[in-house]
C-alpha cells in the first residue's frame, strides 16, 4: 500500500476512476487514497500493477508533448531565420538598386 503515497496525485485521481470511483480534484491524496482502498473492485497488486501502466502513460504523454514543443519552436526559429534572411537580401538589393551609376 506503500506504493499509493508515493504516486502523483494526477495518478491517484485516474486510479480511482479506473476502479469506478468518482474522485474529485480537490480531494487530498490521503482521501483518494482511502477512496482507492475502499472501492470494491481494490485489489493490492491489480492496483500497483496498474498504477504504474498511468505514471508510464503520463509520463509518456508529457515527453511526448514536450518533443512536439520542441519542434514548434524549431519551426518557428527556422522561420525567423528565413524572415530574416529574406529582410537582409531585400536591404542588399535595395542598396545596389538606389547606388547612383557612375
Amino acid at each position: 500500500m506503500a506504493f499509493l503515497i508515493r504516486s502523483k496525485k494526477i495518478d491517484f485521481i485516474q486510479l480511482a476512476r479506473d476502479l469506478d470511483e468518482s474522485p474529485d480534484p480537490s480531494m487530498s491524496k490521503i482521501v483518494l487514497r482511502d477512496l482507492i482502498i475502499s472501492s470494491k473492485y481494490y485489489k493490492e497488486e491489480e492496483a500497483k500493477e496498474l498504477l504504474e501502466v498511468i505514471t508510464a502513460e503520463r509520463l509518456e504523454t508529457e515527453q511526448q508533448q514536450k518533443l512536439e514543443q520542441q519542434e514548434k519552436l524549431s519551426i518557428e526559429k527556422l522561420h525567423l531565420e528565413i524572415e530574416l534572411s529574406r529582410n537582409a537580401i531585400i536591404r542588399v538589393l535595395l542598396k545596389i538598386m538606389v547606388k547612383p551609376h557612375v
